[in-house]
């Protein structure tokens, strides 16, 4: 390659290449001490970079009245947008829309629905067979309401086939099935149920 393409020229020039001599002088002086040794370096004056004003220049304009006036006018701009906007947050919060009152609960959100399979839950008869029945659920009202239970949902109690294990093959739909008990049982049970408020 030849100097014409100028592939050899600086893009811009360097002022770090310039030499140290340049930019700092040292003088070693040597005391005339007879401590053998020290040496006292004298740096010459360097080019001082632009690094503000000094405090001299700054005492200046400190009692300047067109920065004094300056000042105070920003010092009470800041305190006037400040206290606007405090002012502006308390406005706010006191005229923003209130909430809805909630809408009345449907009684089945009041509380859990509890599903009693009376024949599995407990059995209050005198002859213990190990079925529950009407009795058995008469007598646990007081721990359905110590669990916040409002309303309960039992298994069909009606008279049905007893060769149907599952008591879904209903004969009779006016009478309860005597496995459960009596149509005197239900009526029992209910009262307890409304006296605990269920």
């Amino acid at each position: 390659m030849s100097e014409a393409d100028g592939a050899g020229d600086k893009l811009f020039h360097d002022e770090s290449s310039t030499s140290l001599k340049d930019q700092v002088e040292v003088k070693f002086v040597s005391p005339n001490s007879a401590k053998n040794g020290d040496a006292k370096i004298n740096i010459g004056d360097l080019k001082s970079s632009f690094a503000g004003m000094g405090k001299e220049e700054l005492m200046k304009f400190a009692n300047d009245p067109f920065w004094v006036r300056m000042r105070w006018f920003l010092f009470i701009c800041f305190w006037v947008i400040w206290c606007g906007m405090l002012f502006g947050a308390i406005a706010i919060i006191v005229y923003a829309p209130k909430c809805a009152s909630p809408n009345s609960q449907e009684y089945y959100q009041n509380s859990p629905l509890y599903e009693i399979d009376v024949k599995s839950f407990k059995d209050g008869d005198d002859k213990q067979d190990g079925y529950g029945d009407l009795k058995g659920l008469s007598l646990k009202v007081d721990y359905l309401k110590s669990l916040g239970v409002k309303q309960i949902s039992i298994s069909s109690i009606l008279k049905n086939n007893p060769e149907d294990k599952k008591g879904s093959e209903i004969l009779d739909f006016k009478n309860i099935d005597p496995s459960y008990g009596t149509m005197e049982d239900f009526k029992d049970l209910v009262n307890k149920l409304k006296a605990a408020g269920s």
